[in-house]
């Protein structure tokens, strides 16, 4: 009997790289933008976001200490908006009216 297979690392691209992006991605993407992003576009905006823009897909320690702080940096932005699927949403609710104020002033300026 063979013993557990073992998984392997994508082999990482440069640390400062932009993420892989398909022409369905950027559509998901403008679409999520513009607020007319359908269920599956808004999926494939958040998954791109997520594992190609903040590198969330890749082991983020890399061959020098720059490149590592970088990968660092967008998989800290992936982290963070990870975060949010899992908040406790009643702990942000006394910043709510703070936010709808600001949505009801950020239109004036424009």
């Amino acid at each position: 009997m063979a013993g557990p297979r073992k998984a392997k690392l994508l082999p990482a691209p440069a640390a400062d790289s932009p993420g892989e992006v398909t022409y369905s991605t950027a559509l998901a993407i403008r679409a999520l933008r513009d607020g007319a992003a359908d269920e599956a576009q808004q999926k494939l905006a958040l998954n791109w976001i997520l594992a190609e823009a903040c590198g969330k897909r890749y082991f983020p320690f890399r061959g020098t200490d720059r490149d590592t702080n970088f990968a660092l940096g967008r998989f800290f932005v992936a982290e963070q908006i990870v975060g949010l699927f899992y908040v406790d949403l009643s702990t942000l609710r006394g910043d709510l009216d703070h936010v709808e104020a600001q949505s009801r002033t950020a239109g004036r300026g424009r």
